[in-house]
């Protein structure tokens, strides 16, 4: 007689082993999660960068307001825009237009202390180059504060030509459609108190395709009559042109 064969009893056998299972879904939450961290770490930094990049922005704008309403002071006074510079007998330059409006900035303290008659670097105007004033300076330019960005375009068919000065009289072409000031490229960057600017090509040849300025995408510039606007990468350089001169009769549609 054959032996009867044990029949397997099917619950004495042990619960399958789902420990594996377990630590695959927990890795797998883990990167779902990481992957879900990221992406809004990614989201949260960008709009922190957009918002950080947009009040600069905001900020210049004011600054460059505040330099525009002061060479309107400056003109209001004296009947003429300021020239680009000052110099002595032999032709060298003294000091620069923002020397030159620093009462209608509310700087009439510093201005005191400078001595026009000696160059913006001579030991005497030494303590006023080192004074920092605010409306100057980009808020995203790096360093002491002493440095600007803010530049009068010398051209001479534009409003600052050199050491002449301009009368609204001869601008012809329109205050509003006239560029009297605009924000260079951080690679340009100055001593406040020194006279110098972008040249007319200086300016033709900003990178329009990246870094005009430090601001994403364009540049500040004032007009003649005081009003700011942030030209952009895709304006015409004919246009460009047609705003850098006083008197250039050129027809100018800025549709602003």
């Amino acid at each position: 007689m054959d032996k009867l064969r044990p029949q397997s009893d099917v619950n004495s056998q042990p619960p399958p082993d789902s420990t594996n299972t377990k630590v695959l879904l927990a890795i797998l939450a883990f990167f779902v999660i990481g992957s879900l961290f990221l992406v809004w770490k990614h989201n949260f930094s960008s709009a922190a960068i957009a918002l950080a990049q947009a009040e600069a922005r905001i900020a210049c704008s004011r600054k460059i307001h505040a330099i525009a309403k002061a060479i309107q002071g400056y003109k209001d006074e004296h009947g003429s825009f300021p020239p680009a510079f000052t110099q002595d007998e032999s032709g060298r330059p003294l000091h620069s237009w923002r020397t030159l409006i620093l009462p209608y900035l509310g700087e009439r303290a510093l201005y005191a202390k400078i001595d026009l008659s000696q160059p913006w670097d001579s030991e005497v105007n030494r303590k006023a180059s080192e004074t920092v004033v605010d409306a100057y300076q980009c808020t995203l330019e790096p360093g002491t504060g002493l440095n600007t960005n803010y530049f009068a375009v010398i051209f001479d068919r534009g409003v600052m030509a050199g050491p002449g000065q301009t009368k609204p009289e001869q601008i012809t072409d329109g205050l509003d459609n006239t560029v009297l000031i605009v924000e260079g490229p951080p690679g340009k960057s100055i001593s406040w108190i020194e006279p110098n600017d972008l040249s007319f090509r200086e300016f033709l040849e900003f990178d329009w395709e990246s870094k005009m300025s430090h601001h994403v995408g364009g540049t500040h510039v004032a007009m003649a009559d005081g009003k700011i606007f942030f030209i952009t990468i895709s304006i015409d350089q004919r246009k460009l042109l047609s705003m850098l001169t006083a008197s250039g009769g050129e027809p100018i549609d800025l549709g602003w």
